[in-house]
């Protein structure tokens, strides 16, 4: 998508602090975001990959994975 240009060029500064990247980008998690908001049948649902969220030294709540559309494990 249109955004996902700016995202990688944003997520190395990032990615040495404690930043949660939110992306609403097609393949967001693919490109290190941690959640990744997606439109399914005119709801918004989301995605999350726990690992860029721990790289970032932040921990997702179990709570939230519970919720989550998607829970990808080893994404980049």
């Amino acid at each position: 998508g249109e955004h996902l240009p700016r995202l990688r060029a944003r997520l190395p500064a990032l990615q040495a602090r404690a930043v949660l990247v939110v992306s609403a980008a097609d393949g967001g998690l693919d490109h290190g975001a941690a959640i990744n908001l997606v439109t399914v049948d005119d709801r918004v649902r989301f995605e999350v990959a726990p690992e860029a969220a721990a790289r970032a030294g932040l921990q997702l709540s179990s709570r939230l994975l519970a919720v989550a559309r998607q829970v990808r494990r080893n994404a980049p």
